[in-house]
């Protein structure tokens, strides 16, 4: 059964506001891991370009996922995007609650599927 989840104007500029506090969080955990690569190099003297590589693929990964998640959104989607934010910690449950009550709901049904 698939469902249709069509939100309004107002719904969809909520949901932005609220991916987009999801997304600079997510940035933010990824900002975090390379800055614990980059202090792991200095208090251990680790070797400059096993530490370069580890940047550099921590950050291609990073961006991959970003990329996957974000690239041809579309207010279809933003549903879905919510659950995936709130799954993985990038919002709270609060950040939803701010939202209208049926887009609240909407999210509960989709994120009961997953389980």
């Amino acid at each position: 059964m698939v469902h249709q989840f069509e939100l309004t104007k107002s719904q969809k500029k909520k949901a932005r506001i609220c991916i987009e506090k999801g997304l600079l969080k997510e940035f933010e955990s990824g900002i975090e891991r390379l800055e614990s690569i980059i202090k792991d190099w200095r208090t251990t003297n680790a070797d400059n370009r096993e530490t370069y590589h580890k940047l550099y693929s921590t950050l291609t990964n990073f961006d991959k996922k970003i990329s996957k998640q974000y690239d041809g959104m579309t207010g279809s989607t933003y549903l879905f995007i919510l659950v995936v934010q709130l799954r993985e910690g990038h919002i709270t449950q609060a950040d939803i609650d701010e939202m209208d009550e049926i887009i609240v709901e909407k999210i509960k049904v989709i994120s009961s599927l997953y389980k």
